[in-house]
């Protein structure tokens, strides 16, 4: 009965099954339905999901495309598609990589019953230390697409094909991959279709790989005597410790400022800002050219530091690059304003303070006063999380948060500050030129700089906004307003 159920859904496809053919899906269907419960091989039950969204889901693709001669197939479970696929593509060459023992069990009594020749079970998970000898990748595994690229990357040869196997949100994968998969993998073709008999939709993404790997530990920045200008493995060297007490003692203290993240480095890169250094881990690898690029004229200044990975860990535990610069020096404020919002902020946290300082920076303020209580905005949390914003505004140091008010007051300042018992922002005029202040959490707002207070109108369910959140609210707020 299973083999007459097999043919008609194969012959309704428009997939018609050689004798042999049947012979290997009928087996294979057999042994499904015999070990699934017992062994846990796959959710399907049914006799028709078995064979549709197992068998026909898994042939189907190779109608579509054309399959490369050596295949590894990454996370086929009980052994989709790679079995279908050696089953009807006999002389195709198949790794199925699969960790869970009972599935290679399954697997490897599938492969011997059948004599599928050249098709072999790799027991284990595959990583980028692994060494295989083929022409493509295929997996239908709901890794995302990026996972899977670098992955392979490692081993998959040049002109090597990664054929992914994804349902309707495959637009989210290719928007998602890194700048590693984009330096590597081109996408070569998107093959839209529908499973036969339930409609599901279905896509097939094909990347070429386009370039020969190299894990590199920057060796292309390397001088003559093939050692790099600045190699440091010992935790006596000096400028690992004075990095290392950069940190401890932050950047205000120290006079050193660490920029971490790669995004933030190439931007600030093309900057006039002077660069002290530029460290990387030393077995970290890159692809980004714009980043090696920067490195190599780094390396060529003397200004470029390959830490030993154990020194790494100790400063920037995420292995990324930092650059290092001289702490920009704060003016101190002269109790002046320009036309329009100046933000001041008290915010001790350095989280806070570069989120505050990016929403700033979105809504055109460019002046911010840092009263003495707050952290400092070159902080590596804080340059972090304003996505390096903090170099591009004008920072004041200003008084003590309990001086604020009396300063505002001798020097004829509007200071607006952001109250939960303050007039509702949206019927509250700006002055031409002001201060605007968030409270302290926890603090709140001293009464004596509540003249010209605002709120956020919120839920009477929730006590209040957070101070960061409430001010970015603000901001826009004000931003939003037509200017004279």
């Amino acid at each position: 009965m299973s083999a007459e159920m097999i043919k008609k859904y194969f012959d309704g496809a428009d997939m018609p099954l050689s004798a042999k053919e049947l012979n290997g899906f009928t087996f294979l269907f057999s042994q499904y339905k015999k070990l699934n419960k017992e062994w846990d091989l796959s959710r399907l039950t049914k006799d028709e999901d078995i064979i549709i969204k197992h068998f026909i889901d898994s042939v189907l693709p190779s109608k579509l495309i054309k399959l490369p001669n050596k295949i590894l197939d990454i996370g086929t479970g009980p052994g989709f598609p790679g079995l279908p696929i050696k089953i009807t593509n006999p002389s195709i060459e198949i790794i199925l990589a699969e960790s869970r023992f009972r599935r290679v069990d399954f697997m490897n009594m599938i492969i011997k019953e059948l004599s599928l020749d050249k098709a072999v079970v790799y027991p284990h998970l595959v990583n980028e230390e692994c060494s295989f000898d083929v022409d493509g990748i295929i997996t239908r595994a709901f890794e995302s697409a990026n996972g899977t690229l670098l992955r392979v990357n490692s081993f998959l040869k040049k002109d090597g094909r990664v054929i992914l196997l994804k349902g309707p949100g495959a637009d989210d994968d290719i928007k998602d991959l890194s700048d590693e998969s984009v330096y590597y993998f081109e996408l070569e073709n998107d093959v839209k279709y529908k499973l036969p008999y339930i409609g599901h939709d279905r896509r097939i993404l094909v990347f070429r790989k386009t370039k020969e790997f190299k894990k590199t530990t920057y060796r292309i920045m390397m001088n003559e005597q093939s050692e790099f200008k600045n190699q440091i493995t010992s935790p006596d060297n000096k400028k690992f410790k004075d990095i290392k007490k950069a940190i401890e003692k932050g950047p205000s203290k120290s006079g050193l400022t660490i920029i971490p993240g790669k995004k933030i480095i190439k931007d600030l890169m093309k900057t006039d800002m002077e660069v002290k250094y530029l460290a990387i881990c030393d077995e970290s690898f890159e692809t980004d050219p714009d980043l090696i690029s920067t490195a190599e004229k780094l390396n060529e200044e003397s200004k470029l530091l390959i830490l030993k990975k154990s020194l790494f860990s100790e400063i920037e535990p995420s292995k990324m690059p930092f650059l290092v610069i001289d702490t920009p020096e704060i003016e101190q404020w002269n109790y002046k304003i320009s036309k329009g919002a100046t933000l001041v902020i008290p915010f001790q946290d350095p989280l806070n303070v570069g989120s505050a300082v990016r929403s700033a920076v979105s809504f055109g303020i460019k002046n911010i006063i840092l009263l003495q209580s707050a952290a400092s905005p070159f902080h590596p949390k804080s340059v972090r999380a304003s996505s390096g914003a903090v170099f591009s505004v004008n920072f004041f140091e200003g008084p003590q948060y309990e001086e604020i008010a009396s300063v505002c007051e001798e020097n004829s300042i509007p200071i607006v500050c952001l109250d939960k018992h303050g007039q509702n922002i949206r019927q509250f005029d700006f002055p031409e030129s002001f201060l605007i202040l968030s409270g302290i959490e926890g603090q709140g707002i001293p009464e004596d700089l509540k003249k010209y207070s605002v709120s956020i109108p919120i839920s009477e369910n929730i006590e209040s906004l957070n101070a960061y959140a409430a001010l970015s609210i603000a901001l826009y707020e004000y931003s939003s307003r037509p200017k004279s």
